[in-house]
């Protein structure tokens, strides 16, 4: 019943968005052109490609002159002048000639694009907390490509198809574009047994593979987990010859929905098949991507005795796994999401993300550019929030952070850190459509129709092969090492003198698996949410270092003692070491 009341009001939305007038709708748009920032975007190309783009063409010369004659001819209802068209249709030729010229970009010249396909009212985006097996429902989707790029209306060309109740994304282009990675939901179901909450059916989804090279060829599904009760998503190319992916195969359930949304973790699978899992998390990871140094980076979750809405902390870790890392928003309330996190190509310092909330709208937000070198907590590293150029970033503390922010941005992928394509919703009006977002503020169409929304934009051409990290993994090893150089560096233990700590407290979580999960009938009121379980004691020296043993494959939590055993400090997160890693 309630799918089926939202699925009214989408359809009640988009057709309040068709009922808009043509001449009002291109009113708008041209209201929405500043002069300013256009310039800004050419002088850029100019700069750029001087061989291309002439620096002060007759056109631009006399834009914005231009642009105010035809507002005034529409709001002022001229009629069209003896021999000339109507001013809306002179400012549709208007508006058509300035697409043109910012498409003109060169770093479109590939005109080829691997996109979704999907439907205005049935976007297959699960909640922010959710894996795709969530959208229960599924819905109707196309890997395609999209072409021709600056034509008044590109060409899409189908490659795969899922039907109305399937599932297809979370894409990863291999670097020779020649083969594709991506989630696609099988026809097979599953029936668990009955437990409070749990659905009579499951859907099962797979990673899959496809051949861009061999015209009809038919998606294979890599072979991960094969169990039917367990999702494989968002396989990941690693430069080794191995791929990552996500599975829910813990059998850990979120635990603020009691267990009914599944966590998936990373895994890693040898070319030869054999299967490893990199992460022990309480919460899901999701985006795993390769950074050009070749580090994973992806979007961690976390919220032991911490505020689970606003603790979805950026990653890193070694392809093996060794030296997981948070890289940007840990200790941060702001921002609550960063999804679909990427490097600048230009500069891997910067990454571009969508930053969204917790409740509210799924995967959507607004787009903003990072730079850990100026920051990587709260707004400290913000270069920029895309369509606000110069306006300062306020680390809000709310929920449903970018719920009433527009324009609406999903699934951004930088050809630069001043060039981004990315979905959007620029105004409340305006339906989904696919768009090149500059650093100057402009938003210039690449494909919009009324019929369908275009996801996950990826050019579709070869890209420079990533580093490939050697492993640090003793796959036979059991145990991994733990070095603290200085237990008292860093704001952890603020104000307490040297000396004080004597010994570290070593404990582990306990947690808790699908339909289990420890809402406030179970364990906690809204967290702690977890078991913990102490392991041992170790020792610190006099100088605050200290040098221990631990299990590997284990969450690991750290309390400092003083003499009598009393904590000083409550971790509140969690660490883990590799089979035989050395971790610090």
């Amino acid at each position: 019943m309630k799918r089926a009341v939202l699925a009214l009001c989408l359809l009640a939305l988009a057709a309040a968005v068709r009922a808009e007038s043509r001449a009002d709708r291109i009113l708008r748009h041209l209201e929405a052109v500043n002069p300013a920032n256009v310039r800004l975007a050419w002088a850029d190309m100019v700069r750029r490609w001087p061989d291309r783009f002439e620096a002060e063409p007759a056109w631009l010369r006399t834009f914005e002159r231009d642009r105010r004659r035809l507002l005034n001819a529409i709001k002022g209802d001229w009629g069209p002048e003896y021999g000339q068209p109507p001013p809306v249709e002179c400012a549709a030729r208007f508006l058509a000639d300035l697409r043109a010229r910012l498409l003109a970009n060169p770093l479109l010249d590939g005109d080829r694009l691997l996109v979704i396909r999907r439907r205005p009212a049935q976007l297959g985006l699960h909640q922010n907390w959710q894996q795709p097996r969530d959208l229960f429902g599924g819905c109707p989707n196309e890997l395609g490509i999209l072409s021709n790029l600056r034509a008044d209306r590109p060409s899409f060309a189908a490659l795969d198809t899922s039907p109305d109740n399937g599932y297809i994304g979370e894409l990863c282009l291999h670097w020779d574009a020649t083969r594709v990675l991506y989630t696609r939901r099988t026809d097979r179901r599953d029936h668990p047994p009955k437990v409070r909450g749990s659905r009579a059916e499951e859907v099962v989804d797979r990673v899959y593979e496809l051949d861009l090279a061999t015209p009809g060829a038919r998606p294979r599904e890599i072979p991960c987990i094969p169990d039917a009760d367990v999702n494989c998503y968002a396989g990941c190319y690693l430069p080794d010859g191995a791929l990552l992916f996500l599975s829910d195969a813990s059998m850990v359930g979120v635990p603020c929905v009691v267990g009914s949304s599944w966590v998936a973790s990373l895994y890693r699978r040898e070319a030869d098949g054999a299967i490893r899992r990199l992460t022990f998390d309480q919460d899901n990871n999701w985006c795993p991507n390769v950074m050009p140094d070749g580090r994973v980076l992806y979007l961690h979750w976390e919220y032991a005795d911490i505020t689970h809405y606003c603790s979805r902390i950026l990653f890193t870790m070694n392809p093996d796994g060794t030296t997981q890392r948070a890289y940007y928003g840990s200790n941060s309330y702001w921002p609550n999401a960063l999804f679909n996190a990427r490097p600048c190509p230009d500069n891997p310092d910067r990454f571009t993300a969508i930053v969204s909330g917790h409740h509210g709208q799924p995967r959507y937000g607004e787009l903003v550019l990072f730079d850990v070198g100026r920051g990587r907590k709260e707004a400290t590293g913000v270069v920029q929030r895309f369509t606000e150029r110069g306006r300062p970033v306020e680390p809000v503390v709310r929920d449903r952070l970018a719920d009433y922010s527009w324009p609406k941005f999903c699934h951004p992928w930088p050809l630069s850190q001043d060039y981004v394509l990315v979905a959007a919703r620029p105004t409340e009006k305006d339906g989904w459509g696919l768009y090149l977002a500059d650093a100057f503020d402009n938003l210039t169409p690449i494909a919009e129709e009324a019929d369908h929304v275009f996801f996950e934009p990826i050019p579709l051409q070869p890209s420079p092969k990533l580093r490939a990290l050697a492993s640090k993994v003793e796959p036979h090893e059991t145990t991994g090492l733990m070095k603290v150089t200085d237990i008292y560096d860093g704001p952890g233990l603020k104000g307490v003198p040297r000396g004080t700590v004597k010994a570290l407290r070593l404990y582990t979580y306990s947690f808790a698996y699908r339909w289990m999960g420890a809402e406030v009938d179970h364990h906690g009121l809204d967290g702690p949410w977890d078991i913990k379980r102490i392991l041992g004691t170790v020792p610190v020296e006099a100088d605050g270092s200290a040098f221990f043993r631990v299990p590997a494959n284990v969450p690991l939590s750290i309390q400092p003692l003083d003499e009598k055993g009393r904590a000083l400090q409550l971790m509140r997160s969690w660490t883990q070491v590799m089979p035989g890693e050395m971790a610090s």
